[in-house]
């Protein structure tokens, strides 16, 4: 931008800088060229067996609970579960806000203690999980695990 606020007209790239440009973009970048952008967390997305992931350890502890149904440890694995915080509410605007929920990554129910468990893989504690996870115990009464 220049000094009197225009957007100055951006320069035609050669053949062979355009080349080192596809040379240096990202394994995830679009077919354009445009560079994508990394996760906040530097979590890396994935996809196994049809079902996705928002990290590879949620995937790791997915792996690990489907071994522990098949032994006999735990029952009833679910993933991405539901759990409404608060209803929706008028608040004087146009729309209703939406119901605060949280998704717990797991569900299962350990069949020794018949105990059921609410599981989330953590990598970093989030100020938005906290608050989730004090009104899962406040409101649920559910002390979420977290692997």
């Amino acid at each position: 931008m220049s000094r009197h606020g225009r957007v100055r007209p951006r320069a035609r790239m050669s053949e062979a800088e355009f080349a080192v440009f596809l040379a240096n973009r990202t394994p995830g970048a679009t077919s354009a060229g445009a560079f994508s952008k990394p996760n906040k967390f530097r979590n890396v997305k994935v996809v196994y067996e049809g079902l996705k992931f928002d990290s590879k350890k949620e995937l790791k502890w997915w792996l690990i609970l489907l071994q522990d149904q098949a032994d006999g440890k735990i029952r009833d694995l679910k993933r991405q579960v539901r759990f409404v915080l608060a209803d929706k509410a008028d608040l004087g605007g146009k729309r209703l806000t939406p119901d605060l929920r949280y998704y717990a990554d797991y569900v299962y129910v350990e069949v020794a203690t018949g105990a059921r468990i609410v599981a989330d893989a953590k990598g970093k504690r989030t100020r938005e999980y906290m608050q989730k996870r004090h009104l899962m115990w406040a409101i649920h009464k559910i002390l979420v695990k977290e692997l």
